[in-house]
Order: C-alpha cells, then structure tokens, then sequence
C-alpha cells in the first residue's frame, strides 16, 4: 500500500523564513573566516618577505688573509624588538663551532654584529645564520662559506676565562664566566 501526498508547487519554490536566515548567516560567517584567514597569511607572507639579508661580511666564497674579528649582516628593513639573530659559526674538518659573543643589534636595527672572540682556524668556515621572531619561528635563515689561508700568529688568545651571553626568553642577557673559549657553545629554542 502506498502512501500518497499531495504537495503543492507553492510548498517547494519557497523554503521555510527560518532557513533562509540560517543560510544567510552560514555564509556570512564561513566568508568572514575565510577573509580573516587569507588576510592573517598575507600579513605573515609579508612580513617575511619584506626584511632580507642585504649583505654578509665575510662574504659567500670570500678568501680571506687572516681570521674576521666579526661577522656582520646588513638587512634591509628595521629588525624589530622582538626578532632574534642567531648565527653559528663553525670552521675545520671536521667542522667545529667557533668561539662567538652574542649578535649585537645597532641603533637603526639594520646591522648585526657578531664579535669572534678567538681567531678561526685555517680552511673553510660556515655561517649558519636565521633570523627568529619571539616565538622561536624562523622568520629568515640562510648559511654562507669563507676561507681563512692561515693561522693566527701565536700568542693571538683570548684570555683562559672569558664571559659569554646567554639571551633568555624574556629578552634579558646574562653574562656567564666559562673556563674554555670551547665551552662557550649557546644553545637556542
């Protein structure tokens, strides 16, 4: 036995008031979260694209007579507060991490420096270098090469003891004796 119901065309043009509120303001919604969505990735797309590394000393393949005393990156925009350099610096087969101070940012925020507290050893050398926001995410990071020809003349030491920097997470810089330039190694998020 079938069941028979009649419907009239007026009941299926026209969907119920209720309905058509609620799918009004459904998409009203999902496009206002796409909007925030797309809007937030383009900030942080921009963000990142607009500050790059203008120049690095040493320079890429550079040859250089004697060890640096420092390494510097030049950047293009104005690092903010809350950006991190951090840049490893490793020389030898096999690779070793060089004795480094911490980056020091100058007054425009353009320039970092980064002091070499011994001399690098003859032969290759590495610059890993990135750039972190406060958060510890990579915002830029790249690595250079360059070449040392000789030694430091002997008796070019730093002294036995020696303070490194430790950067913490709320911003502050403490200042540590270490009893070996080899020991100074620091550690980041």
């Amino acid at each position: 036995m079938a069941t028979v119901v009649a419907v009239s065309a007026l009941d299926l043009s026209r969907p119920a008031p209720f309905r058509v509120v609620q799918r009004a303001l459904t998409t009203f919604l999902l496009g206002g979260l796409a909007l925030v969505v797309a809007l937030g990735s383009a900030d942080r797309a921009q963000a990142q694209e607009t500050n790059s590394l203008q120049s690095i000393n040493p320079e890429n393949g550079q040859t250089l007579d004697v060890s640096p005393e420092a390494i510097v990156l030049s950047f293009n925009q104005e690092l903010r507060s809350t950006d991190r350099p951090i840049v490893v610096l490793s020389c030898g087969s096999p690779s070793q991490p060089q004795d480094t101070s911490s980056p020091e940012v100058d007054d425009d925020g353009l320039i970092v420096t980064i002091p070499i507290n011994t001399p690098v050893p003859s032969g290759a050398c590495t610059i890993s270098w990135r750039l972190a926001d406060a958060a510890g995410e990579t915002i830029l990071q790249d690595f250079t090469t360059f070449r040392v020809e000789s030694d430091a003349a002997p008796g070019t030491t730093v002294p036995a003891t020696q303070p490194f920097g430790v950067t913490t997470t709320t911003g502050r810089t403490l200042t540590l004796p270490c009893p070996s330039p080899t020991l100074a190694l620091r550690t980041w998020p």
